[in-house]
């Protein structure tokens, strides 16, 4: 005759516990195993720099059984954190500097949940910049002048390098489009 037989387990159950079952006296063909979400692992693609307006995706993955669900969330210093997305990939179609910072997954199944960060750094070109000269009265020849050339950016910009290039280029050569012009009038007055 066939019957069911069933047995119940009672008491605490910690994120690290493996669960199966087996008929006594058959030990050898336990149940499939049930346990928490561990080895959680997030990976970025692309795995190099990350640049502003570019498709980037953050993937979310762990083993577990039951299977986990992902849910993600960005930091945003406050206390209530809305989920941005619960699929295991949070895809940025054209990822923006705004869309810096850290961000979560969490994986959680009926057995437990854990969570890790991943932070992601948007890099992008300078604006426009914008150059100030100090003192900022007439500027006389020979006289000391700061400049400060300032743009917003993310990346490595030495804005001091391309002041010093352009006034090592530009000023000695100055006084030449004045002279060409001077000359030019100077020949056209004599053939008048």
């Amino acid at each position: 005759m066939l019957g069911l037989t069933t047995s119940t387990y009672k008491g605490r159950v910690y994120a690290r516990d493996i669960i199966s079952c087996a008929l006594e006296g058959h030990e050898e063909l336990p149940s499939p195993s049930v346990y928490a979400p561990k080895f959680l692992f997030v990976s970025v693609s692309p795995s190099a720099e990350i640049v502003e307006g570019r498709l980037v995706t953050v993937t979310c993955s762990s083993d577990a059984n039951p299977v986990a669900n992902y849910t993600w969330y960005k930091e945003n210093g406050g206390p209530d954190l809305q989920p941005l997305n619960k699929n295991p990939q949070l895809v940025f179609r054209s990822i923006q500097s705004s869309d810096s910072g850290e961000y979560y997954c969490t994986a959680e199944n009926k057995l437990g949940r854990t969570f890790k960060y991943v932070s992601i750094n948007v890099t992008y070109a300078p604006g426009l910049p914008c150059v100030s000269v100090s003192p900022s009265a007439e500027i006389v020849d020979g006289r000391k002048l700061n400049m400060t050339c300032s743009s917003n950016a993310n990346f490595n910009f030495n804005s001091t390098m391309k002041i010093n290039i352009i006034r090592l280029i530009l000023v000695p050569l100055m006084p030449i489009p004045l002279l060409l012009f001077r000359l030019w009038l100077s020949v056209r007055r004599r053939k008048v």
